[in-house]
């Protein structure tokens, strides 16, 4: 898909080339590129139009996200050298460690974002989540009490700490998605 560039896109690009010409990274090529804005897709116009292709594309940027979080927090690109069932007892308990994190982290952020318009930062949110499940030693995953405690605990640190910053009016992933929900539920 080729498109050209709105004016305030254009505006936009040409500063960030700017930049990058002060630090010594200007090409040509993207100078020649400034006017269109080219995707390769497999995706056929009739599931989705040239206008709401961009905001799905923009969605790779989270999977990115998602993949720096996990070795930010849990370290899985550093392993130490141990004997390989050790190795494959870390790795599964990593994993499964990276698994609730993120399915509770999923779900306070969608919570907050359906109750109060408020989206919640991958990172933190799974930073908080991690925090709380070592903190607790994983106790609070055999009492279901306890199990709640700290469900509530976590949405409240993710309410107080967890906001995402927004940067240059961009779209939040719920967003995104929901306009893509909207249109598919639409054409059914």
């Amino acid at each position: 898909v080729v498109q050209q560039l709105t004016e305030e896109q254009k505006m936009k690009r040409e500063g960030y080339l700017q930049k990058r010409r002060r630090k010594g990274g200007h090409t040509q090529s993207a100078t020649k590129k400034n006017q269109i804005q080219i995707l390769a897709t497999n995706i056929t116009s009739d599931q989705v139009d040239m206008q709401g292709l961009y905001p799905i594309y923009s969605l790779r940027w989270q999977v990115e996200i998602l993949f720096k979080t996990w070795k930010s927090l849990f370290h899985i690109d550093k392993v130490r050298a141990m004997n390989p069932e050790r190795f494959s007892c870390h790795l599964y308990g990593t994993l499964i460690h990276i698994l609730l994190s993120s399915m509770i982290a999923f779900q306070c952020r969608y919570y907050l974002y359906q109750k109060h318009q408020i989206e919640g930062s991958e990172f933190k949110c799974i930073d908080h989540v991690k925090s709380a499940i070592e903190e607790d030693q994983g106790q609070a995953l055999y009492h279901s009490t306890s199990f709640i405690t700290l469900i509530k605990n976590i949405y409240q640190n993710v309410y107080r700490h967890g906001r995402k910053d927004h940067r240059y009016q961009h779209k939040s992933p719920f967003d995104i998605l929901y306009l893509t929900y909207e249109q598919t539920f639409q054409a059914v």
